[in-house]
């Protein structure tokens, strides 16, 4: 238990096991899953993977990658995530619309759980609401929210990052500020050269729907999907 509060915390040795993780997969691997089935609870699930809320840090989740992934999921290499979704949450637009990811731990020969460690979003996913499982934040303005949502993504695409995956389920508004979070980059990519090049090459990644490709289209699908529920 102890060794689970150590690797959650920014004291020297939790600093120092985040940097050596790589060096003794097994051990991370078990402590991290000794961690999750010590009651944990799951507080969100996809395709690829599910999402657990870390009772030992409040602030923290962890993401761990399914081993069969479903129909139509894109998973990237999670260390690629990692420095795209760090890319993603150090921009500099005034705040942070990205959990900030502490620390990957890959597939190996002897690790065959991928987990992504990052901070926890104190907010409510699109999806939820509209399922009416959630309320909007009394802070929320719709016309401010996709405002702030749309500016971010022209950010994402200024710095060459494609989340491509922007559903209502990974989209979230904070349940203080009423703005916009952005989480799940499993799917996400950086420019790798030319549009035609970009083109292709997304379109030949999995069986990705054309949705997945426009993060434009995505906000704007968000969008009326939010006022059409406002406006019952």
């Amino acid at each position: 238990m102890e060794a689970i509060k150590i690797i959650f915390s920014n004291s020297p040795e939790g600093i120092h096991f985040k940097k050596t993780h790589e060096n003794h997969p097994m051990i991370f691997e078990k402590i991290c899953l000794n961690m999750l089935n010590e009651g944990e609870n799951i507080i969100g699930e996809g395709n690829a993977a599910k999402v657990f809320f870390v009772g030992h840090s409040p602030s923290h989740c962890v993401k761990v990658i399914k081993s069969e992934l479903g129909e139509d999921a894109v998973q990237f290499p999670i260390d690629t995530e990692r420095d795209i979704q760090e890319k993603a949450s150090r921009l500099n637009v005034g705040r942070r619309f990205v959990p900030y990811p502490s620390f990957a731990v890959p597939k190996t020969e002897d690790n065959d759980t991928e987990m992504l460690v990052m901070e926890r979003v104190n907010g409510v996913s699109i999806r939820d609401v509209l399922e009416n499982s959630e309320s909007f934040p009394a802070s929320f303005n719709v016309y401010q929210f996709f405002e702030k949502l749309q500016e971010y993504i022209d950010s994402l695409h200024e710095n060459n990052i494609y989340h491509r995956d922007l559903h209502e389920g990974n989209v979230m508004i904070d349940n203080d500020t009423g703005l916009p979070w952005i989480i799940d980059f499993g799917a996400s990519q950086e420019s790798i050269g030319s549009d035609e090049e970009e083109i292709y090459n997304l379109r030949t990644i999995g069986s990705v729907t054309r949705r997945l490709l426009n993060d434009n289209n995505s906000v704007n699908t968000l969008r009326k999907k939010v006022l059409q529920y406002l406006s019952n």
